[in-house]
């Protein structure tokens, strides 16, 4: 259960007594089912009829969530909850890399849709990417489709536990992060320099001024001292 308590309710001995909603946090991996009353469960709006001071008591059951994330929407996600689905909605043209992080695993069918990039290089003008097998739920990469990959597929996946924490990539002076939530970076800071894809060239471009990064996107960060203006990408 939980330590909360909602404020008193107010009724005479002999009166009804309509329950209220249940306003109190469920405790994780669980949500609200009824309220109790010596041995009977109640809803929210169901009448009891006050005989003596009374107790009601909040009852929890196992949940496990679905949840369907839209490229570039925030959504609310919770670390340690066991989801009973989840599936990435985002159209990727063929042919074209784009950048993903991702708060799960995928299953092995909907992601032989697509393959996945981490850094594992960086001289200067230059970074190299290898293909993974499996990304890692927090991750950095580039990723495309295969070549019978599917336009639009949805990456998913069933009974997974999300993970929000953000595993940076640093190679030689440049890091490559990401980010779940919308960020707006203002990148007059003097002590990054910071870099967004660019599909079309296929190359990280300097940004000077501000830097929009949608959810489930990532970007890239050098030291002030060190960065060329354009990266290529092989």
């Amino acid at each position: 259960g939980t330590e909360e308590t909602m404020a008193n309710g107010n009724g005479r001995v002999g009166i009804n007594y309509y329950l209220p909603e249940c306003t109190f946090t469920a405790p994780k991996g669980k949500k609200f089912k009824a309220w109790s009353v010596g041995n009977n469960e109640y809803q929210p709006g169901d009448k009891i009829i006050i005989r003596s001071n009374t107790i009601v008591t909040a009852l929890w059951i196992d949940y496990t969530p679905e949840i369907t994330i839209t490229d570039g929407e925030e959504v609310t996600l919770e670390d340690g909850i066991l989801y009973k689905n989840i599936v990435y909605n985002r159209t990727l043209n063929k042919g074209k890399f784009g950048t993903i992080i991702l708060p799960f695993v995928p299953d092995a069918t909907t992601l032989s849709n697509y393959v996945f990039y981490e850094l594992i290089s960086n001289n200067g003008s230059t970074l190299t990417f290898k293909k993974v097998d499996l990304p890692v739920a927090g991750k950095p990469y580039l990723y495309k489709l295969t070549e019978t990959g599917i336009e639009g597929s949805a990456l998913t996946a069933s009974n997974v536990m999300v993970s929000t924490t953000i595993i940076p990539k640093t190679v030689d002076g440049l890091t490559m992060t990401g980010t779940f939530d919308k960020l707006i970076i203002d990148c007059t800071n003097a002590d990054k320099n910071y870099y967004a894809y660019s599909s079309a060239n296929n190359e990280i471009n300097r940004v000077t001024k501000s830097l929009t990064v949608n959810p489930f996107r990532t970007y890239f960060t050098t030291d002030a001292t060190s960065g060329a203006k354009q990266m290529q990408i092989v």
